[in-house]
């Protein structure tokens, strides 16, 4: 199947996940899951250290020298999913968009079906819904919240609520997380009954 991205930070976004993939060992979707976790993991403010630490496992092979550079000039695969990280969020703050959602249906990790509302849909939800947009406070709730478009539509016309996604693939319900964090909102994500 062909990839399409409509960001260009979601292309480079998985050629991160996919060397650092290679380099551990593991496939796309694997790499892909377990930087969702790692991400949510270093988001946590030290309480997911422990996790983190497991997570990372197959990913820190290799060693580093004194002056920060690998022996034999080798990367390891933890580097890679670091800048992935840095990638994310330079690429959030330059367009404001859904990258992980972007990649993640544009990469073709979707394996169950799942389609993501179009962003101009959820923009067009959002002000249907949240037409008074002086409330502060209010709760926006998305039951299948996927990478959390429409609670990103939500926050672009009102950041002060509080936002809550659930969903029922816990990749989603972490991309939420993630994008929600990243746009400094309020916000809770849980409800996966399946992992991937």
């Amino acid at each position: 199947m062909q990839e399409y991205f409509a960001y260009r930070g979601s292309k480079e976004l998985l050629d991160l996940i996919d060397r650092a993939g290679q380099r551990a060992g593991v496939g796309r979707s694997r790499a892909f899951s377990d930087w969702l976790e790692m991400c949510i993991c270093a988001l946590s403010g030290g309480r997911m250290e422990d996790r983190y630490l497991e997570i990372i496992n197959p990913y820190g092979a290799g060693e580093r020298t004194a002056k920060g550079k690998l022996y034999d000039d080798r990367r390891r695969a933890i580097d890679d999913l670091a800048d992935a990280f840095g990638c994310l969020v330079r690429h959030t703050e330059e367009t404001r968009g859904d990258i992980l959602g972007d990649a993640f249906m544009g990469g073709n990790l979707n394996d169950a079906g799942q389609f993501f509302t179009p962003d101009n849909v959820c923009e067009l939800m959002a002000r249907m819904t949240n037409h008074d947009e002086k409330i502060v406070g209010k709760r926006i709730a998305d039951p299948c919240c996927g990478s959390g478009r429409m609670l990103l539509a939500a926050a672009r016309l009102n950041p002060h609520n509080f936002f809550f996604g659930q969903d029922t693939d816990l990749r989603c319900v972490r991309m939420t997380a993630i994008n929600l964090a990243l746009w400094a909102c309020a916000a809770r994500s849980c409800g996966a009954t399946r992992s991937r």
